[in-house]
């Protein structure tokens, strides 16, 4: 594995637009040995920590943890697991803001371990929503691992290559699972699981609904499924906007098998 913490890779950067000077960064997670990256959209919202008003940045990223920042001042506010399995690290230091890790050392010896979540993530790209009304976020997760052993990269012009040995592991049920979560403690307010992963974007929307927008059905503040139809496969962003007459409209873009 590469030595250091390899700032600022997988890490989120507050930049002067004027002069993109780098004003604070957050590394989620320091030499990325598996490759969770950082990419994962960021949402901005406004949230009482301690009884203070504060303006945060919240990302559910790809290591299984759900981090809340200030964005002012990039003090880290609360990181806790949204999924049920991360076996790579047991939290995150607060104070440090670093990852308290579990397995890395046998990794970097050159062990085969296994790694919970894998690199597809407790949440890939599949944005994220927050209901300011609700307090709660809203998320499909992931719960697939892989095994796991470091090998020393081989480089093949035109050819993918990683460095790594590696296969994915899941359970036979439950690979994923539709959250709504506290963003200051990870935990759920209800879950809804899935044998398939739902590939797709949540919208939260007034009244207390959340939309899961690969089944196109939306879900109350309790997790009950409300109306809905199919829209087959849908792995674009949900849109909602205002008509004239004062109803709103929600887009989806659908596919058909």
């Amino acid at each position: 594995m590469r030595p250091s913490d390899n700032l600022c890779t997988a890490s989120l950067l507050a930049l002067d637009p004027r002069t993109g000077a780098i004003e604070w960064h957050y590394q989620f997670t320091p030499n990325d040995p598996f490759d969770y990256d950082g990419t994962d959209e960021l949402v901005l919202a406004g949230l009482t920590v301690d009884g203070i008003e504060r303006c945060v940045v919240m990302q559910a990223n790809r290591s299984g943890f759900l981090h809340v920042l200030d964005r002012e001042t990039g003090e880290l506010l609360a990181a806790n697991k949204l999924v049920d399995r991360v076996g790579w690290a047991i939290s995150i230091n607060l104070g440090t803001g670093r990852p308290v890790e579990n397995p890395i050392a046998a990794a970097r010896a050159g062990e085969q371990i296994e790694v919970w979540p894998s690199a597809l993530g407790g949440k890939n790209w599949l944005p994220m929503s927050f209901h300011p009304g609700l307090g709660l976020v809203f998320a499909n997760t992931l719960t697939i691992g892989m095994t796991y052993k470091a090998i020393e990269p081989a480089y093949w012009a035109g050819t993918i290559y990683f460095g790594v040995e590696f296969s994915w592991t899941a359970p036979e049920e439950g690979r994923g699972a539709l959250r709504a979560m506290d963003p200051l403690t990870g935990k759920s307010r209800w879950s809804q699981p899935t044998d398939i992963p739902r590939w797709a974007a949540v919208l939260a929307k007034a009244p207390a609904r959340a939309g899961d927008w690969s089944i196109a059905r939306s879900r109350r503040a309790d997790g009950r499924l409300g109306t809905g139809c199919s829209s087959g496969p849908a792995g674009a962003h949900a849109q909602t906007y205002p008509n004239a007459g004062g109803k709103r409209t929600t887009t989806i873009a659908a596919q058909r098998a």
